[in-house]
């Protein structure tokens, strides 16, 4: 899914790079980036205030030309912030020996594809045709945190389960894409989804094009460990989206599990090697390829090494944004992800708070041997339930 923001994104990578910028902490493009928009990193122990206020002050606030406008400031999921950079603030801010480096705020898109209705009727996460709503207690007591494009929360799979937690992007707080209601469903519905006495709270980055910058997913992820380390209950978050392989990214991905939270990661709809991209190529995370209702590889899904274990990915109905019992059926790795993160809910459901490192390792262990038509560097695991 190609938006209008994609293709002008695609031209501003090619033209954005600033030919008066070679300074060898500035970080050039590797795919399609936000124009004017870059984020900050610092060196661990700057002072992050101390040091915006330093390069505000450099210019006049009266200065078109050279402008510097600060979108988020980062101190958890990394140090630094975004900005909107225009003129001389880049040499100004490069110039500053307290700054790591500078790159392009790059763009993320979300995997999935909607699907023809499955001939052999509808399916919920579990691959289910009939699907039968429950009032079970897998996934009591854990919050599920979907960064994505919001959730529309009256819908009745989710039974008063749904909150609202966060919009980043200057965004509006509904679900305007139905990316977010579909993969929060899978995550958590009471009809089509896994963890079905989860709690699941929207996180919105996504806009209604599908794409999100990734100083918004920072933005995210940071909000994501403030809010899980004040509720103090085990917390799982899904990423069903991916974009060009950014270091920054990916170690805001790995401070969130760091600090607890147990992250599921799309690998991607490219049928490409998902290392290339990010979150997928994080190996701390747990990153999820697509198979379909006869545990075969789909085409599109992302492989390699990089990719933990198989979810259901193929022509997959959950909860949608068109009434409150409204459904679609979607194909994509955005399916099979909270798959995973709802499987991981229940877990921690039994177990209690687990290290993410540990509950990975359970996964993997429990997950069967029963994908087929992958490439010979790509697990064959199926992540199946356990406890």
């Amino acid at each position: 899914m190609f938006s209008p923001l994609w293709k002008l994104a695609a031209l501003v990578w090619l033209a954005t790079d600033p030919l008066h910028v070679s300074a060898a902490h500035f970080r050039r493009a590797t795919g399609p980036a936000v124009e004017d928009s870059y984020i900050v990193v610092l060196k661990k122990g700057c002072n992050l205030a101390g040091h915006i206020a330093s390069i505000s002050d450099t210019f006049s606030a009266q200065d078109t030309s050279n402008v510097m406008v600060v979108k988020h400031e980062y101190s958890k999921a990394i140090t630094g912030y975004s900005a909107i950079l225009k003129g001389a603030t880049m040499e100004r801010i490069l110039s500053d020996p307290n700054v790591e480096y500078i790159v392009p705020d790059h763009i993320a898109t979300v995997n999935y594809k909607v699907s023809e209705p499955p001939k052999r009727g509808l399916v919920d996460a579990f691959g289910n045709i009939h699907a039968r709503a429950t009032n079970g207690t897998d996934g009591e007591g854990v919050d599920v945190y979907g960064i994505d494009s919001g959730i529309y929360l009256e819908h009745a799979d989710f039974g008063g389960r749904a909150r609202w937690g966060a919009t980043f992007g200057g965004l509006n707080s509904t679900d305007d894409n139905g990316h977010g209601t579909h993969t929060a469903s899978i995550a958590v519905g009471a009809q089509y989804g896994i963890a079905k006495a989860a709690n699941v709270i929207a996180v919105k980055v996504l806009g209604p094009d599908g794409t999100a910058a990734y100083s918004n997913i920072i933005a995210g992820l940071e909000w994501v460990m403030d809010s899980a380390a004040a509720s103090g209950r085990p917390s799982v978050a899904n990423l069903s989206l991916g974009g060009p392989r950014d270091s920054t990214l990916d170690d805001a991905v790995k401070s969130t599990i760091a600090s607890g939270v147990h992250v599921t990661v799309s690998s991607g709809n490219s049928g490409v090697d998902a290392s290339g991209s990010s979150p997928a190529g994080v190996e701390e995370a747990n990153t999820v390829g697509a198979a379909d209702r006869d545990n075969k590889s789909a085409g599109f899904s992302n492989t390699g090494p990089v990719v933990d274990v198989y979810g259901l990915g193929v022509d997959v109905t959950a909860a949608w944004i068109t009434g409150p019992n409204s459904v679609q059926a979607l194909s994509g790795t955005s399916m099979s992800a909270p798959r995973v993160a709802g499987i991981l809910a229940v877990a921690l459901s039994k177990r209690g708070k687990t290290p993410p490192a540990e509950l990975t390792a359970a996964l993997l262990q429990n997950a069967q041997h029963l994908v087929t038509g992958q490439p010979s560097n790509t697990t064959d695991l199926l992540a199946e339930m356990f406890s």
